[in-house]
């Protein structure tokens, strides 16, 4: 083989290699309607709206992802792992052990947050930076 053959079929080789399947290009960029997650459960991808996601609690090495209609979700990774692969708009850290959706809050305080007759904590560290975008994103009235 020719160095001139050899140099053309290498090149070739890496062209196709670092080319991306015509399929796939043709359908980008995929928009949803409504931004979701597919979390697995028992084998199935089952598909979670991030709007029904009321607030995410983490458990040791796990973490509940929990709806509106109380549907919750083990999925076996950290909270600041789900919080950095989300990158929701409405979703806040609230304390070391949760994320809350803002639109599902129906009350709070200084120290806790109402989400479906669920209590969560606000920490200390958490509380000026919630407290802030409350009343950036609503209107409080003291």
């Amino acid at each position: 083989m020719t160095t001139q053959a050899l140099s053309t079929r290498i090149l070739g080789t890496v062209e196709s290699a670092f080319s991306i399947n015509p399929l796939i290009t043709n359908s980008l960029p995929i928009k949803t309607n409504e931004p979701s997650i597919f979390i697995k459960q028992n084998h199935q991808f089952i598909k979670v709206s991030y709007n029904h996601i009321s607030y995410i609690e983490s458990d040791g090495n796990y973490i509940n992802v929990v709806t509106n209609t109380n549907k919750k979700y083990v999925i076996k990774r950290s909270i600041t792992e789900i919080q950095e692969k989300l990158q929701m708009a409405n979703m806040f850290r609230v304390h070391r052990s949760y994320l809350v959706n803002i639109n599902h809050i129906h009350e709070f305080s200084a120290n806790e947050i109402s989400i479906n007759k669920m209590i969560i904590p606000i920490g200390r560290k958490y509380q000026k930076d919630f407290l802030d975008i409350i009343k950036h994103i609503y209107s409080v009235i003291d």
